[in-house]
């Protein structure tokens, strides 16, 4: 029926979920681009940002995987930390998405 034109850039910040200024620095980059200035860049409210930290469920130790298909580019943010460094899914879970190849 209606053809959706994919977001022309998703921003993709993640961070473990035990760093504790992930937050933070994710509500500032949020405020940054979501801001008025970028509406004439992208339209509508700003650019889109998403937030990959905390798993989806209970017995999942990442985030589910980043969906690259629903935007003309994505940019993958790592807040990386020592906690982050020190949990061996997460550090797998940077790896695949930083080998990924569209």
């Amino acid at each position: 029926m209606f053809d959706l034109i994919p977001p022309l850039l998703v921003l993709h910040v993640v961070w473990h979920p035990a760093f504790s200024e992930g937050e933070k620095i994710f509500e500032m980059l949020f405020n940054h681009f979501r801001r008025d200035h970028y509406k004439n860049i992208v339209g509508g409210t700003g650019m889109p940002i998403q937030r990959w930290s905390a798993p989806p469920a209970p017995k999942l130790a990442t985030p589910l995987p980043i969906d690259l298909y629903g935007a003309a580019t994505n940019a993958i943010i790592v807040l990386a930390d020592r906690q982050l460094a020190a949990a061996p899914a997460w550090v797998v879970y940077i790896r695949d998405r930083s080998a990924l190849r569209l």
